[in-house]
């Protein structure tokens, strides 16, 4: 849109025009079905596979760990379930434990295994949103099946000690499932020595096109699988491939790897310059950790006890001034509910819902970073004086 600022890449970014290259030779004459035998599906099924392996290779997987999805939440919920009624057939396992702070699609998930008897215990975190390591402890019981912790928080962007919680799981015989949606291409990430059994992963959030994602699974986890009707992805999820957008996604994805280190240090800058800022003015709050926290995200909050505004006609009126921001997760957007996240870091329910999430993408500049910081206080100061 023209004239618009966008700062919330942790929705969703832009297609990037590379990536849109590379998919449209399988959306107009590459078109076959890659479970079909003739040599349309044969090319379609060669696209699919080297994808695989270039997706591999990048996050330092093996082919074969690598489930491509709808998305990220189709990920987060055959990681779940599928390890869920597995240990529950086999094992009569039924509790799970997952931090308080999980993205919308881990917490629906959870509450839906409830109905199947599934208990589920949920960990504390601190004022940064990192999660209580003697806590999680504490709730293991000998029927607990499964550990949800995210890498990343979507919302305050805090990094959780992922080797340390996969410590515990793994001293106690539990998987370990891990929401890396937010991290993959944020940060330096090695499946084969990141300790989590499962994670799940999508193309949107790194300038790929949305409707695509993976699930990466280590050798020897035993699962069901939660889509049928079809031996695709080796009898994991049953449905013809989108070849397209799995092309798609290993083009965006290099070029998020290739570029890593120097977007990280850019995103950095641009955060800086945004804490030094708001940190002049009493009365806003710095969420999550500032030290161990992914670069990309910057999420603040009014704080009510000293500036009195409306949080909802606040992100309107950033709307309307040209700047596209969010409170939080975009799954829960839509919504009235102020964020569990940063209820659960302590802000109280008015600050809750005067909170707003920046994030930058690749193509932000430091020339809209610096026009969104004089929006955002141009309109606080004129929604104070009106109260």
């Amino acid at each position: 849109m023209k004239n618009k600022i966008y700062l919330d890449n942790a929705a969703t970014t832009i297609c990037d025009s590379e990536v849109i290259d590379a998919m449209l030779p399988y959306l107009k004459t590459n078109f076959g079905n890659p479970s079909s035998q003739h040599g349309f599906g044969q090319v379609a099924k060669t696209a699919v596979e080297r994808s695989r392996e270039q997706i591999a290779e990048m996050l330092n997987a093996e082919p074969y760990e690598i489930i491509f999805t709808s998305g990220g939440t189709e990920a987060i919920n055959h990681a779940i379930k599928g390890v869920a009624f597995y240990q529950k057939r086999f094992n009569k396992k039924l509790h799970i434990i997952a931090s308080e702070i999980e993205h919308p699609a881990v917490l629906q998930t959870l509450k839906y295994l409830e109905d199947f008897g599934f208990e589920i215990s949920f960990i504390k975190v601190d004022e940064n949103g990192k999660i209580n390591l003697n806590d999680l402890q504490n709730n293991i019981r000998p029927t607990t099946a499964l550990i949800c912790v995210m890498h990343a928080n979507n919302e305050i962007g805090t990094i959780q000690p992922i080797n340390e919680i996969n410590n515990i799981a793994k001293r106690n015989n539990i998987i370990l499932f891990s929401d890396t949606v937010q991290s993959i291409g944020k940060m330096p990430f090695n499946f084969s020595t990141f300790n989590a059994d499962l994670c799940s992963i999508s193309a949107h959030k790194i300038n790929g096109p949305k409707g695509i994602g993976a699930l990466l699974l280590k050798r020897g986890v035993e699962f069901d699988s939660l889509i049928h009707g079809g031996s695709q992805e080796k009898n994991h999820r049953g449905g013809t491939e989108n070849v397209a957008a799995i092309v798609g996604f290993a083009k965006a994805l290099s070029i998020w790897i290739k570029n890593q280190n120097q977007y990280s240090e850019y995103f950095k800058n641009l955060k800086l310059y945004l804490i030094n800022k708001f940190k002049l003015i009493d009365g806003i709050i710095i969420n999550g950790d500032e030290n161990n926290s992914l670069n990309n995200i910057l999420s603040v909050s009014i704080d009510s006890s000293k500036i009195k505004i409306d949080g909802e006609m606040f992100l309107i009126n950033l709307d309307l001034h040209g700047l596209a921001v969010s409170s939080g997760s975009a799954c829960s957007s839509g919504s009235a509910q102020s964020s569990h996240v940063i209820r659960a870091i302590g802000r109280n329910e008015k600050t809750n819902r005067a909170t707003v999430r920046f994030s930058f993408g690749k193509d932000t500049t430091k020339e809209e970073v610096v026009s969104a910081s004089e929006i955002f206080l141009e309109v606080l100061k004129k929604m104070e004086l009106k109260n």
